[in-house]
């Protein structure tokens, strides 16, 4: 039975080699799952107000995109921080842990997070494709340093960690009414809060280079001869 070649996807590929890391991953996964089904299978697109803002295609997100950005040269290595997996994960965790805030402002807080990751690592990316050395190579650290919506997120989970440990204590005390669990997350834990937090350690892995296809030249994730 002879395969039928998947469609080529020469816009994400042109966004690609012009430094956007920031791709609608979620209607990509929707095109590949439809192609597996047939040639005329039909999928939805994912609108732009409404990515990254599923828990169900989150989960998708984290399975999928650490092994395409791992063929465009960010590696996630493991026992690593600053790696795609390791802010999606982050991102996972406080979906799971947030589940009795709003989740809006969850999903919300998480979107940020993640496009303005792309974003800054994006601009950097630009900054190598486009450098005077044709042999550049590109750096491998997804997060960038002191990224501030990584910063941001990595808060928001300690706040709700701290919210539910406090929640479980106060649930075994004699005589709780849960009606008063509502005022608990009304403000900030305590009255200091870090003035910085550490994203994590840098990624110590070789840079790499986008791998390409002998034979037509594109990177693999798009070439359509690629088995």
């Amino acid at each position: 039975m002879t395969a039928v070649l998947p469609p080529m996807l020469v816009a994400e590929w042109n966004s690609l080699c012009d430094g956007n890391l920031l791709m609608d991953f979620e209607t990509l996964e929707c095109r590949i799952r439809a192609h597996a089904l047939g040639p005329h299978t039909t999928y939805d697109v994912v609108p732009e107000a409404q990515r990254w803002m599923s828990r169900l295609r989150l989960s998708s997100m984290i399975l999928i995109v650490p092994p395409m950005l791992d063929e465009m040269g960010y590696p996630s290595i493991a026992g690593h921080a600053n790696t795609p997996l390791d802010i999606l994960n982050l991102a996972g965790i406080y979906a799971n842990e947030g589940k009795g805030l709003d989740q809006v402002a969850v999903f919300t807080k998480i979107k940020a997070t993640i496009t303005a990751v792309f974003v800054e690592t994006s601009k950097f990316l630009r900054a190598d494709l486009y450098s005077d050395d044709p042999v550049r190579l590109i750096a491998g650290q997804f997060v960038v340093s002191d990224s501030q919506q990584a910063l941001a997120l990595i808060t928001a989970r300690g706040q709700v960690t701290m919210q539910n440990q406090l929640l479980q204590n106060l649930a075994m005390l004699p005589n709780y009414d849960g009606r008063h669990a509502a005022h608990i997350g009304a403000g900030p834990f305590g009255h200091h809060s870090p003035s910085r937090v550490v994203v994590g350690h840098v990624v110590d892995a070789p840079p790499r280079r986008l791998r390409q296809c002998p034979l037509c030249h594109v990177c693999p994730l798009f070439c359509p001869r690629r088995a």
